[in-house]
């Protein structure tokens, strides 16, 4: 059983993970929906949302960089936590 009563500032992973989440949990889902909304048909305005385009914010190039950057970290944190846990059983 991993040990849950270790402090926080202990598993970098695990902290990388609670400070990244809540940051990128509206972006991500907000692609996922267009993303899905756009398979049943094209849509300029959902398309220019689901890239990055904002009104006149326009974040297009960072906005993938940045959303694609957080997958792959979460991903990574989130296995290295999965791990650590899988070896103390």
């Amino acid at each position: 059983m991993p040990d849950m009563g270790r402090p926080v500032r202990s598993q970098p992973a695990r902290r990388i993970h609670l400070a990244l989440v809540p940051i990128v949990a509206l972006p991500l889902l907000l692609t996922i929906i267009t993303g899905l909304a756009l398979s049943f048909g094209p849509s300029d305005g959902l398309y220019r949302l689901h890239t990055g385009h904002f009104g006149v914010l326009d974040l297009t190039g960072f906005y993938t960089l940045v959303l694609g950057l957080s997958v792959l970290i979460l991903l990574l944190s989130g296995l290295r936590m999965w791990w650590r846990g899988h070896d103390n059983r």
